[in-house]
């Protein structure tokens, strides 16, 4: 099985999505970064500078869409 380099930052406000995202990919090799809501999204992509986003459109705080504007 190929595996992934680079950070993968997982936004999603459901804990069980988060959890199987990131197990998942981890065990594929990637460094990955959680977020709870929409702006902890922004804030872990200025601290972490991620390869990919797999952004949730329906959070709390800021949604995704809201996220992407901001960008």
């Amino acid at each position: 099985m190929k595996t992934l380099s680079g950070t993968i930052l997982v936004a999603d406000d459901d804990s069980d999505i988060r959890e199987i995202l990131r197990d998942t990919l981890d065990s594929l090799g990637a460094k990955i970064v959680t977020a709870v809501d929409g702006q902890d999204c922004l804030d872990r992509v200025e601290a972490e500078a991620p390869d990919v986003i797999l952004l949730d459109i329906g959070m709390p705080v800021k949604s995704g869409l809201q996220v992407l504007q901001d960008f």
